[in-house]
């Protein structure tokens, strides 16, 4: 496949949206609108027109779940006859997916949305649960198979082996033969599982865009491109299955058991939206990667509920720390309660520069190794916690005791410490006579 790095200036997208519009002019439309993208057969140039459907009408199509990678150089792509730039991930992707008879129709956000416009964008990442809710299949392109692309694409920030040498042709091929189904646990002498590593390690694991979008997925489709000449050959495999492979026991200790971790947050995101655990949903969430700070919260718009959804309207321009004042406002008007100032840390103790309130937590950094937090604010009525205008939180409070005698002053001057201490210890002889 060849492929040619344009400058992304080089594509004004206008001359395809303007005649597609999902908004009207008075941004009054029902919010229900989406394009779809008919991906045509071919073997050469990609083609493919664009066309404008209600969602409610359940139209059949397959959303695509991606790493959009890097923005900066496209690769062209044919759009209702007009050239449209692409990354090259999604490029690779379009082009594995392409069947050379039959047309296939598919949402894919970096074609389906103008991204140049900012309401647009707005309206459509409010919908983005509904989109790949409805979709027939979800299918999560991880990349191409090939051992160089294999290393562009690896995310290697947990320190260990980048899976040099390993190929991902037979790590979905050795999954797919299920012979691991067997066995009690996954040995260390095996040399096959050695290759799923390299499907672990994808950056496709750590974004959080994708967090929603496998979620919200009544059925998902990993997809590889092939080494192999044949496209046909290309492996697919339920997401269902990798789930039983990533609860296999392991020998200990086993190269699997850190890598595993990644999809396995994802696996964790998708059961947590099913249990409406919002706080357990931020907390895992904290760990992924995005682009723009502000992403790690509009990234996460499908977990929400309804109302919280409705109060978070995307900006460009808004700031991370704007969009989290947002959130946690909601939350307390949705829940009540101050268990997320349990689990994360506190802006003051990460950003000692920003000006905000001394409880005001950064939702982007956890807490870790915190298994049972304890949540002062159990025991309160939920729905009586406020967060006022001017960033104070007003809650009600608990009585848990009361201060009876004061010894004098915790300091660490010598004369002081010794006062103290030869207070309390006339107080032990006199109680003990």
């Amino acid at each position: 496949m060849n492929q040619l790095k344009i400058p992304a200036t080089a594509f004004p997208p206008e001359r395809i949206y303007s005649r597609l519009p999902v908004l009207d002019e008075a941004d009054t439309a029902p919010r229900d609108k989406i394009r779809l993208l008919t991906l045509l057969p071919g073997v050469n140039a990609i083609k493919s027109n664009l066309r404008v459907v209600p969602l409610d009408s359940k139209p059949n199509y397959i959303a695509l779940s991606y790493v959009w990678g890097d923005t900066t150089f496209r690769q062209p792509i044919s759009v209702n006859g007009c050239l449209l730039g692409i990354t090259k991930n999604l490029h690779g992707a379009l082009y594995n997916l392409r069947a050379q008879l039959e047309s296939r129709d598919l949402w894919v956000d970096a074609i389906c949305i103008d991204q140049g416009n900012i309401p647009e964008v707005s309206n459509q990442i409010t919908m983005m649960r509904r989109i790949y809710e409805n979709a027939q299949k979800v299918i999560a392109w991880l990349g191409e198979s090939s051992q160089q692309t294999d290393q562009d694409d690896m995310d290697n920030d947990d320190g260990t082996d980048s899976g040099a040498g390993m190929d991902s042709d037979t790590a979905m091929e050795y999954l797919a033969r299920k012979e691991w189904l067997e066995k009690p646990y996954l040995q260390l002498y095996e040399q096959d599982w050695k290759h799923v590593i390299n499907i672990f390690k994808r950056r496709y694991w750590s974004r959080v865009w994708v967090a929603q979008e496998i979620a919200a997925a009544k059925n998902v489709d990993l997809f590889c491109g092939s080494s192999k000449r044949s496209k046909e050959l290309s492996k697919q495999l339920p997401l269902s299955l990798l789930k039983t492979f990533l609860r296999k026991k392991l020998e200990y200790p086993h190269p699997l058991d850190g890598p595993r971790w990644r999809p396995l947050r994802m696996l964790q995101l998708r059961e947590g939206l099913e249990n409406n655990a919002l706080v357990v949903i931020l907390l895992d969430a904290a760990l992924l990667k995005a682009t723009k700070s502000v992403d790690k919260i509009f990234g996460l718009l499908g977990f929400f509920p309804d109302k919280m959804q409705k109060a978070l309207i995307y900006s460009e321009d808004k700031s991370f720390q704007e969009v989290s004042i947002e959130l946690i406002r909601s939350y307390l008007n949705i829940y009540g309660d101050l268990e997320f100032l349990a689990v994360f840390r506190r802006f003051k103790d990460t950003a000692p520069d920003i000006i905000c309130p001394s409880w005001f937590v950064n939702i982007g950094e956890r807490i870790f190794w915190l298994e049972e937090p304890f949540n002062a604010s159990e025991k309160l009525q939920r729905g009586k916690v406020k967060l006022l205008e001017n960033g104070i939180i007003m809650a009600p409070g608990l009585k848990l005791g009361e201060v009876t005698e004061v010894y004098g002053p915790f300091e660490t001057r010598k004369k002081i410490l010794l006062e103290n201490y030869q207070r309390l210890w006339r107080k032990y002889l006199l109680h003990e006579l």
